[in-house]
Order: structure tokens, then C-alpha cells, then sequence
């Protein structure tokens, strides 16, 4: 959150803004920082890492966490879309029902028992959460490197899309070279991203079986 950001925050008049604990950063969010904070500030703690325009749905009553934290998984959801807003006039497509799976993770849901190896986070997350590939990325590292289960349960845990300002940041957002594949010290390959592929799931599991 930057500076502009806390000033809006601090000018709502919000509920229960005393849950809300602001964390101040002087860069744009890096995939890495999620992670890295949660290993240093919420060890034991169910956490879900999303973006501001996602919204979480019905389901997540019936997640065990402490059978997550115990088995090392991690969700990572394909969203919903809507079919509109109140005015009418938005739609998001639903990448968990409507289109074949493509790669596309949104929501992140995770109870660490222990501090994560933060130099592996930093070595292999640390590029903005906007690129193209950055949650492939992700999940290519906590199932290969870090030895999660990674498992993609979005049509129980169910999240939608509110993104109808149109707006997606910086212009090289949405360029394909805006990429982690195209970050020359990182040695991301499109195996890595192919090999992240975790498909959409109809039920609550956990530790794959061996």
C-alpha cells in the first residue's frame, strides 16, 4: 500500500476498520512480498491472498485449515465472473465454468506451520504481481521447490471478478513481453508455466496421494 493509498483508507468511514492493518511499501506489490510478510507475521493463521477486485463468494466455510497447514496445501483459484453490476452495464468472464482452464489463478489460501525459506521466495518471486505468468510462477515454486500440494477447488470455493473501471495499471501490464519468462535473471521458461498448470476441482482435497 502506498501513501496515496493509506490516505484514502484512513478518509473512509468503515465498520470495522480496526481489523484492517496497513502495511506501507515504497515498490509496486511483488509476488514474493505475500509470502514473505505471511512467513514473518501470520505463521498459524489462515491467510488468502488476492487482489483488490476479487470478492470472495460462498464455500470457504468448509475449509480446513488446520488440515492444510498440516499437509502443506495451497489453494490457488480460478475466479468467477459476473454478469453484471448494479448498473448493469459490466460483465467478467468466469475462467472456472465457462472457458477451458487456462492457467489462470487469482486467489491464494494457506496456513503456514513454519517460516517459509525466504531466500527461495525472494530468488524466485520477487517480479510485480501483475505480470503476465506471475501466479504460474508461484505455484510452479511451492509444488516443485518448496514441496507443496497445490490443489485448484474453485468450483467449492467460489471468488468473482469486480473489474469494471477498465483500468489495468501501467501500459506494459498488458503487453505479452510484460512477462516473468522475459525477465533475463530470473531463467523462467514457459515449461515452468506449463508445469504449473493445476486444474479446476469439484471438491475439497488435500495431500495428493502417493
Amino acid at each position: 500500500m502506498d501513501e496515496s493509498s493509506l490516505q484514502k483508507l484512513n478518509s473512509r468511514i468503515l465498520s470495522n476498520k480496526h481489523k484492517i492493518v496497513p502495511v506501507k511499501r515504497e515498490r509496486k506489490l511483488h509476488m514474493a512480498d505475500f509470502f514473505t510478510y505471511s512467513s514473518r507475521h501470520l505463521i498459524d493463521k489462515p491467510v488468502i491472498a488476492m487482489n483488490s477486485d476479487i470478492m470472495l463468494g460462498d464455500g470457504f466455510e468448509y475449509i480446513d485449515t488446520e488440515r492444510m497447514r498440516d499437509e502443506k496445501v495451497l489453494y490457488s483459484l480460478t475466479r468467477h465472473g459476473v454478469n453484471k453490476t448494479e448498473n448493469g452495464k459490466c460483465s467478467t468472464l468466469n475462467m472456472c465454468l465457462d472457458v477451458p482452464y487456462q492457467g489462470s489463478h487469482d486467489t491464494h489460501i494457506f496456513r503456514l506451520a513454519a517460516p517459509l525459506n525466504e531466500t527461495i521466495i525472494v530468488k524466485m518471486l520477487d517480479y510485480p504481481i501483475n505480470m503476465w505468468q506471475a501466479e504460474n510462477g508461484m505455484l510452479w515454486t511451492f509444488r516443485n521447490v518448496l514441496k507443496f500440494t497445490v490443489r485448484n477447488p474453485c468450483r467449492v470455493l467460489l471468488t468473482y471478478h469486480y473489474h469494471c473501471s477498465k483500468v489495468h495499471g501501467p501500459a506494459e501490464s498488458t503487453s505479452n513481453e510484460y512477462s516473468i519468462v522475459k525477465i533475463p535473471t530470473m531463467n523462467w521458461v514457459w515449461r515452468n508455466v506449463l508445469d504449473s498448470f493445476t486444474p479446476i476441482e469439484s471438491n475439497l482435497s488435500y495431500r495428493e496421494k502417493v
